[in-house]
């Protein structure tokens, strides 16, 4: 999976990095909440009411930016991509996320793609770029 957007380094990693990525970034904002993705994501079920009141109930107070979280981890990370205003939102709910140390790899691998998708979903809003998937 390639990361790209004009006039940009792309950036590229794994379908399956990816994946990782976006359950630890669910579990960074609240581990119930990463519980939930993983189960989504790896069990390729559909989201349950159950869950998705159970997402609204651990978002309280923090909506705008589970809704920027949630923007990437439902996209389509085969082909597509993210509109200006998408990265902003998403840009908005992961600016000031570090992914913890003790659900990191060893080598910061999660903490890295964090930087690149905050990078790159900041470049593209600001200067009204769509960010690719490829």
């Amino acid at each position: 999976m390639f990361l790209t957007a004009i006039g940009m380094k792309s950036y590229q990693f794994t379908y399956i990095q990816n994946s990782m990525f976006l359950a630890k970034l669910a579990e960074t904002f609240d581990k119930r909440y990463g519980e939930i993705i993983k189960w989504w994501i790896y069990e390729d079920k559909a989201m349950t009411q159950e869950f998705a009141n159970e997402i609204k109930e651990i978002a309280k107070g923090r909506e705008w930016q589970e809704n920027g979280i949630s923007i990437l981890i439902k996209h389509n990370d085969v082909c597509g991509y993210l509109d200006p205003e998408e990265c902003k939102e998403v840009f908005r709910a992961i600016k000031d996320m570090h992914i913890p140390e003790e659900i990191d790899t060893k080598d910061k691998g999660f903490e890295y793609m964090l930087d690149c998708w905050r990078y790159m979903t900041k470049y593209c809003s600001e200067n009204k770029q769509r960010l690719e998937y490829q």
